[in-house]
This record gives C-alpha cells, sequence and structure tokens, in this order.
C-alpha cells in the first residue's frame, strides 16, 4: 500500500495508507471518521493520533477524495449515485495537482505537487502543526526611542502607532500562531497592553525589561495559547560598540519554556539583537548570548531560536556565515533554508525597502536599499524529539488602506528642491530633475518600475540659476536649465550618462526657470522674457529652434505645461502685485493661437503649480495660500476647469510637479520641514494622489513558520 493519495485518488472505507516508515497509518473509517492512528496498519493499531470528526456517523460508504483544487474530502456515498459533502481541508489552490501524504512521525499533510518528490513541496495543510510567529512591529510611540530620535535628529521614527497596533493585535489573532515573538513593541505600556489586547487568543505572556527612566525597554513580547514555564530575560551587557539608536533601549534576550499539549515541551529563545548583532565586525555577540541563555544548562530539550537577529542574510555574507556556524555547533538549523533550500534566500526578505510602505517612510533620504532578510527562526531538535518545520512564509498582505486623516504617507527622497521639479516618462521609467536649495546643483532622481528602486544622482559640475525642464523626446532625455541666462541642454538615454552641456544659443535665454513638453510630435521649450517677466516659447524643428513667441501671460514664477490631445496648456502664477496672486493659463489648440486668461477666479497660490495630463484630462495642483496643503483641479480641455478639491494631507512649502507614472499620479514638492524631523529643510519629497496607499503593519514582515508537532 502506498503512503499518499493524488488528486483524483481515493481511500474508501476500510482502507488505509501506511506511513514509510510504518509508524503511524491513515484509515477511512465506516463510521465516516478519516483518522491517523499510532503503528503500521489495522492489525496492529496504536491509538489515535488525529480524527477528522472527532465523532461517529451512521455507517455508510465514506470515502476520502484528494481534489484538484487542493482541498482532501470526504464524501458519503449514497444509494442512488450521489454523495453528501461531510468533511474537507478547507485548502483551496492553484495548479491542479495534489497529494495527501501520511508522513513519518505520525502526521497528515496535502502538498502541492508530484508523489515523487512531495517532500520537496509546499505543505498547504496539516492534521496537527505547531505555528511560530516573529514579528518587529515598529511601535515606538510613547518610548525613550522617540527621545533619542528627537536628541540625535534621526525622526520620524513613529507613524500611526496606535493605529497600527490595534491592526497588529487583529492579525495576530487572526494568524492562527500558538507562539509569538513581537520585538520593537518599545514602551512599557505599550507591552504590557499588547499582551492585554492579546490575552483572549494567548493566555500566557512575559516581556522583557522596561528600561530605566532614560532608556526604552526591551521591546520584547512574547505571547502564548500554552503555559510558559522557566522563564527569564538577560540583558546584553553595554559596550563600546552599541549603535546610537541601541544606546536608548535596554535589549536582550526572553526565553521561556512551552508545555505542549501531549507533554511535549518546546524551548524557546527570542531576542531584538543590536543594530550590529552586537559587534562591528562579523561577529555576532548578540547571538552568542541567544545562545547561551537559553539553552544553557537545560539539557537535550528541542528548541527554537527566533526574532530580529539584525545579521543581513544577503547583505553581509560574512556576519551570516557567522551566524550559522554559532547555530551549527548547537545543531540548530535555519527553518527557511530547510523548507525551500538555499536558492530561495531572495524570497525571505522580511526587510524590504522596495515594496513595504513602511519600510519606506522610515528609510528616508538614500537610495532604495535591497531587500534582506533579518528575521530568523532557528530549530535544534533533542534526540527524542525531532523539530521538523513544514511551512516558512514571509507574510507580505499585513496591509491595510490608508486613505483617511493626517498624517498622509509620503517619502523623502535624497537632496533638497528649490524652484519647481520637472518629471519626464518613458515606459515603466520614470526621471525627476530638480534644483538644489542649498546650491545649483541639479539631481536626478529616477524609478524603475522593474525593480521598483529610486536612485539619485548630483550632475558633476552642473549649476543652474532657475528651475530645470526634463523631457523624453526623440529616444532619450532632455534636460534644459539655465545658466547666467542662457538656455542650455544636456542629453541621456537612461538618466545616468549625460552630455556635455551646451548652450542653445540665439534667442534661447530665460530670466528665470526652463519648461520643455512634447505636444503632437514637436518638442516645445518655454521661458521667461531674460529681460522681463513675459513667458515665451520656442519650437525645434528641421532647421533648429524657431523665434521666440509670446504667450501673453507674464509671471515672476516657474512655468509647467502638459499635453492632451490637440491641446497644449500652460500654468503659472501671474505677476499682479501682492501676495496670493492668481493663476494663469494660456492654450494652444487648433486654434492654432495662444489663449491666455485667468486660469478661474479666485483660483490663487504662493507657489508655483504644476500640470500633467491623464485619463483624457489635465491634472492641476497647487499650494493652499496659507501652506495648509494642496488644490486639484482638472479640466479636458484646459479653458473650463472644475472646482478645486482641497487635501489638508498633502502639504508643500510652495511648488509641485505632478506626473502621471502607470497607473499612479505621483505628486513631487518640497517636504514641510517640522521640529525635530531629521530631514534636510526643503527635502525633495513625493507623495501619491489620491494620498492613500496600502500601508504594511510594520516596516518589517512578520515572519511565521509551521512545524510538525513535537512528540511528547
Amino acid at each position: 500500500m502506498t503512503y499518499f493519495l493524488l488528486t483524483g485518488q481515493k481511500l474508501r472505507a476500510g482502507e488505509h495508507l501506511s506511513s514509510p516508515d510504518r509508524s503511524c497509518f491513515l484509515t477511512q473509517q465506516r463510521d465516516g471518521d478519516l483518522c491517523l492512528y499510532q503503528g503500521p496498519g489495522p492489525e496492529q493499531r496504536g491509538g489515535c493520533i488525529w480524527a477528522s470528526l472527532g465523532a461517529s456517523l451512521p455507517h455508510g460508504d465514506y470515502f476520502a477524495a484528494m481534489q484538484g483544487d487542493g482541498n482532501l474530502c470526504v464524501y458519503r456515498q449514497k444509494p442512488d449515485g450521489d454523495t453528501d459533502f461531510i468533511w474537507s481541508t478547507g485548502t483551496v489552490a492553484p495548479g491542479g495537482k495534489f497529494m495527501a501524504v501520511v508522513e513519518d512521525g505520525g502526521l497528515l499533510t496535502v502538498r502541492s505537487g508530484e508523489a515523487d518528490e512531495h517532500a520537496k513541496q509546499p505543505v498547504l495543510w496539516a492534521s496537527r502543526r505547531l505555528r511560530l510567529l516573529s514579528f518587529n512591529t515598529h511601535l515606538m510611540a510613547g518610548s525613550a526611542i522617540v527621545t533619542g530620535a528627537e536628541l540625535t535628529g534621526k525622526l520620524p521614527v513613529t507613524f500611526r502607532d496606535d493605529e497600527r497596533h490595534a491592526f497588529i493585535v487583529e492579525k495576530v489573532k487572526q494568524s492562527g500562531a500558538d507562539v509569538v515573538a513581537l520585538q520593537e513593541v518599545w514602551s512599557a505600556n505599550r507591552m504590557d497592553n499588547i499582551r492585554d489586547d492579546l490575552k483572549s487568543v494567548y493566555p500566557h505572556s512575559i516581556r522583557g525589561t522596561s528600561g530605566a527612566l532614560n532608556r526604552a525597554g526591551s521591546g520584547i513580547v512574547l505571547v502564548s495559547k500554552f503555559p510558559l514555564e522557566d522563564w527569564q530575560f538577560n540583558q546584553f551587557p553595554e559596550t563600546s560598540e552599541e549603535y546610537s539608536e541601541d544606546e536608548w533601549a535596554t535589549k536582550g534576550v526572553l526565553s521561556a519554556t512551552v508545555k505542549l499539549d501531549g507533554g511535549a515541551k518546546l524551548r524557546i529563545g527570542m531576542t531584538h539583537a543590536w543594530t550590529n548583532a552586537g559587534n562591528k565586525d562579523a561577529r555576532c555577540a548578540n547571538i552568542e548570548n541567544l545562545i547561551g541563555w537559553t539553552l544553557g544548562g537545560r539539557g537535550d530539550m528541542p528548541a527554537a531560536l527566533l526574532g530580529d537577529f539584525n545579521v543581513h542574510r544577503m547583505g553581509d555574507p560574512a556576519k551570516f556565515a557567522t551566524l550559522e556556524s554559532l547555530m551549527a555547533a548547537e545543531a540548530a538549523t535555519d527553518s527557511w533554508t530547510r523548507v525551500h533550500g538555499p536558492d530561495q534566500a531572495l524570497a525571505s526578505a522580511t526587510d524590504d525597502h522596495i515594496h513595504n510602505t513602511l519600510d519606506q517612510f522610515f528609510t528616508p533620504g538614500s537610495d532604495t536599499p535591497a531587500s534582506d532578510c533579518l528575521d530568523y527562526v532557528y530549530l535544534k531538535d533533542s534526540a527524542q524529539t525531532p523539530l521538523r518545520p513544514l511551512q516558512a512564509t514571509v507574510l507580505r498582505d499585513w496591509r491595510y488602506p490608508l486613505n483617511t486623516s493626517n498624517p498622509a504617507w509620503y517619502w523623502v527622497h535624497k537632496g533638497t528642491l528649490a524652484h519647481l521639479p520637472s518629471a519626464a516618462v518613458a515606459g515603466d521609467k520614470l526621471w525627476v530633475a530638480t534644483r538644489a536649495a542649498h546650491d545649483r546643483s541639479l539631481q536626478i532622481s529616477r524609478f524603475d518600475q522593474a525593480t521598483k528602486q529610486w536612485r539619485h544622482e548630483v550632475l558633476p559640475d552642473v549649476s543652474s540659476d532657475g528651475a530645470p525642464g526634463l523631457v523624453w523626446f526623440a529616444g532619450c532625455l532632455h534636460l534644459f536649465f539655465q545658466q547666467d541666462r542662457q538656455v542650455m541642454k544636456m542629453e541621456s538615454v537612461d538618466g545616468r550618462k549625460w552630455s556635455r552641456a551646451e548652450s542653445q544659443g540665439g534667442e534661447m535665454r530665460s530670466s528665470g526657470g526652463v519648461c520643455a513638453v512634447v505636444h503632437q510630435g514637436r518638442l516645445y521649450v518655454f521661458c521667461r522674457d531674460p529681460n522681463g517677466e513675459q513667458v515665451c516659447v520656442h519650437q525645434w524643428g528641421a532647421g533648429g529652434w524657431s523665434k521666440r513667441d509670446w504667450l501673453h501671460i507674464d509671471t515672476p514664477h516657474d512655468i509647467a505645461a502638459a499635453s492632451l490631445g490637440d491641446t497644449l496648456c500652460v500654468v503659472t502664477v501671474d505677476a499682479g502685485s501682492g501676495s496670493p496672486r492668481g493663476l494663469m493659463r494660456a492654450v494652444l489648440n487648433n486654434t492654432g493661437k495662444w489663449q491666455p486668461a485667468q486660469l478661474e477666479k479666485g483660483a490663487t497660490a504662493t507657489g508655483s503649480p504644476g500640470i500633467t495630463s491623464r485619463n483624457g484630462r489635465f491634472e492641476l495642483f497647487y499650494r493652499e495660500p496659507g501652506g495648509a496643503g494642496m488644490f486639484h483641479r482638472s479640466s479636458a480641455d484646459g479653458l473650463n476647469w472644475s472646482g478645486a478639491d482641497f487635501d489638508a494631507r498633502l502639504a508643500t512649502m510652495d511648488t509641485v510637479c505632478p506626473a502621471a507614472f502607470g497607473d499612479d499620479l505621483l505628486l513631487f514638492y518640497a517636504h514641510v520641514h517640522e521640529s525635530g524631523e531629521g530631514y534636510a529643510k526643503r527635502a525633495l519629497a513625493h507623495s501619491q494622489y489620491p494620498a492613500g496607499v496600502q500601508l504594511d503593519a510594520s516596516d518589517h514582515y512578520p515572519y511565521q513558520v509551521d512545524l510538525a508537532w513535537p512528540r511528547g
């Protein structure tokens, strides 16, 4: 008799499947119960390990079937040929090829794939499993971590912490985890509150120290569905090798023994290591502490060592090798590698700046770092109780829509911003050109949709006296800017390597910024009268640049333009006296003439507006005169505009540049600097419009491991 059922196969009443080592067998009983027993078969049946129903139905013609949707089901065959549904594993999955496997050690699983490689296939369901969950929550509000961040200029470190706290509690309750290790629950009150909030599902809990008055606590909490005994917290010894943020906490190791049903015990050791795992070099003193304090003097006991180790699996191979070596010395193995093999390391990333919106928020002013794994579960067998991981999963779906109330999500880039940014799109690439606030340098920020990573580069030996204009035209980027009132241009095919800046000569002069746009296949460049404030335009043609043409609007501000079908619309702020000033527009359509006018009565701003087009409409954004948010208007023709939509969640120092990129509408602007923030003043930032994103529960993803239930 084989030990598995493939898709389409049935196990009828009275039949059985024995595990390869003949330690257990599965049988479909005539009372409807699908049961797993100890022993090699019915003739030598031991105790019941697992039962689908745990009760008897009237005797009948029952059978178990492995279905093509991933469900292992039990049915009763009726005399008329129909069937009654009795029970299922509830596992619905794509693929069409599945198997129910009677495994060594008293376990029934449902796996995807073919029978000849069943041990390598993902486990969709198990008759009984122990689920461990490790999660760095980044809940810092109310702790000394915030005070330390204020003193060291490393804000922000909080974002909707109370709201995320409530969401995390519900997700943990729904996770099905048996033992949960939480990190970065920083304040003493929050550690106690989260234990209370989880008590209905996890009645047993312990936590690390609260810390001194001027220090945050350990931030680690362990909750369990099963009793915890022999627990202790040990604080890491302080050394000169701590990073500055670690000095504001009292990190350490929390360990306990979990008393499982059936007499089994599992030793748990959890930690949140220092930022360098205890050492600046490849050593891992914190991991040595974790192992010693968890396992020391407790004999041959199975154990799980888990938490945020702050060891980069991919980014720091030397430190990861030390981690592996320390664990191997205690016969502890990495659960991820045991389940997925060594070739799937990238999928283990729990620290994911590329996709995790909160990770992006808390890592401002940098290129997008590579994703990496910082969170681990290592498993140590005992002679009597081997620990067998069935599944290892990074939970990337703990997120919820963020679309109401302040603060809105935003991301701060490298560099600062003076004047209006300019954006260009080509396929899955986006580039943003900015002129720095602290000097006259130009920066190119580029985003690749394929990698979802931002890169920032300051153009060497290039300076500008106004806003740059960036456009994709004739197969490459064209960057226009003004030096000593002369319009200059550089070209690039990728935004990294640029041609030498060249003067455009002739009348191509400007007293302010430069704006470039492609309309009906032709390149237009808008400037400001080099001797005044009138807006003019040049077109590129076979003979070079056209002579200056006037739009009959004046402005002391920057200029923005967008193309929509046969209409070209230019917007700016009026040159009139006082503040705020009215918005002006000039439209070129099939009449062939520029049509200048005030945009709408009452439409005023204190910074340059920005415009783009998408989905058959112009989209216009500008700063509310008092700086309390942004206004948005739209138009199908550039002449008639909608009423103003106000969004207080979006704030700019002055200008705003919208960019239609794929399905998104992105806004680039100078971040409104608040007291204590670690951002540079007038830092370049971007938000989505409308101001809603899918907010991840933390800047780390939860890591979940399912084990075959340990034997007592």
